[in-house]
């Protein structure tokens, strides 16, 4: 299932954590995937630079939602 993580709106560049930097990332990843709108799966995978423990509250949220697995 497709699954899409809303962060809070947030007005400056300065002010963006690395956790809603990646949930912007993976969101922009999975829109832009035409698989992933058709299929409705993706999969997701770290780079380099993300935190371990974003990932970590990342796959949290994924869990908890009833439209993921």
């Amino acid at each position: 299932m497709l699954y899409v993580v809303r962060a809070r709106a947030i007005t400056h560049q300065n002010q963006i954590s690395s956790y809603h930097r990646l949930v912007w990332r993976i969101n922009h990843q999975v829109l832009s995937l035409s698989r992933a709108m058709t299929e409705r799966q993706a999969i997701l995978a770290p780079s380099p630079n993300d935190h371990p423990e974003d990932w970590e509250r990342l796959l949290g949220k994924i869990e908890e939602s009833d439209n993921a697995r």
